[in-house]
């Protein structure tokens, strides 16, 4: 147990640090968004979550490459996306090349050249990708053997219902009791590491029985209402005219158009925020106004 002015006089220095604010800024790049909520904050948890093809691989990919630009280091692990795919998205957010194209390999020379200089970018941004591990308890020890030097600003996890606690099996009767596990390990690593965690989640199903516009809740997460509670912040992915919708209830066009829709945040304010969509490049923008 601290007294209070002892902590006082290890968090503030009163000339500085609280015109910085309590805790570093990862912004996302998305300006609005940024704004709006300023972005991720240090010994955060950040839970993303969308259904299946409203583009939360790629939104979180976005953010993570435009926070290397920025001049942070970014681990991303993921068990949904390999590292070739990953890279090759890069190339596509750099070069405006279709990813389809870059995958497929047809390319015409102009292109090729673009890529070659594309490759030069990458070089210099602080990005780790791991596509192999499978576990937590494989992440922890990850993060353990690192120096101080190389620990990671922010971390990004893809997906949440992919990962498993530990390697051994039987220890859980169901698989809530293990997501609860993993989420308040989740959250016990970004304060041990002071970094900010980012993991994607599925939605349930039961969401597009909805009517309307389907617009997801926090009761839609799926496997266990601890994620909402141990969050610091919960971010919804949507995209209405998946759903076929061409405007909004409010008679607005929704084409092209994703909304990050910030249901929980403990250091802010909650609200939504529009993105431009472009779903040929597999690319989230922040919207011309």
């Amino acid at each position: 147990m601290e007294k209070l002015s002892n902590l006082i006089n290890e968090y503030y220095n009163p000339k500085s640090d609280l015109k910085k604010g309590l805790k570093p800024i990862i912004k996302t790049g998305f300006k609005d968004f940024d704004e709006q909520f300023s972005g991720f904050y240090k010994e955060e948890l950040v839970i993303i979550g969308a259904r299946p093809g409203m583009g939360k691989s790629h939104l979180t990919l976005k953010m993570a490459f435009n926070q290397a630009k920025a001049g942070n280091k970014v681990g991303v692990y993921s068990l949904n996306l390999s590292a070739k795919h990953i890279t090759n998205l890069f190339i596509s957010f750099i070069t405006n090349i279709p990813p389809h194209n870059i995958n497929s390999g047809e390319l015409s020379p102009t292109e090729l050249n673009l890529i070659t200089d594309s490759l030069k970018v990458l070089n210099t941004l602080e990005i780790y990708i791991e596509e192999h591990m499978r576990t937590i308890e494989a992440f922890r020890n990850s993060l353990s053997n690192l120096s101080n030097k190389e620990v990671f600003d922010i971390i990004y996890l893809d997906n949440l219902q992919l990962f498993s606690l530990k390697e051994q099996e039987g220890r859980y009767l169901n698989r809530k009791e293990e997501v609860r596990d993993i989420i308040y390990d989740l959250k016990s690593l970004s304060l041990e590491f002071n970094i900010s965690i980012v993991i994607i989640s599925q939605l349930n199903r039961t969401l597009e029985l909805r009517g309307g516009e389907k617009r997801p809740q926090l009761s839609d997460i799926k496997e266990s209402s601890c994620i909402e509670e141990l969050a610091d912040k919960v971010i919804f992915l949507w995209r209405p005219e998946y759903y076929g919708f061409t405007e909004g209830e409010d008679g607005n066009s929704v084409l092209d158009k994703a909304h990050l829709i910030i249901a929980k945040n403990k250091l802010g304010y909650t609200g939504e925020v529009e993105l431009f969509y472009n779903g040929r490049f597999s690319n989230f923008l922040t919207l011309e106004k």
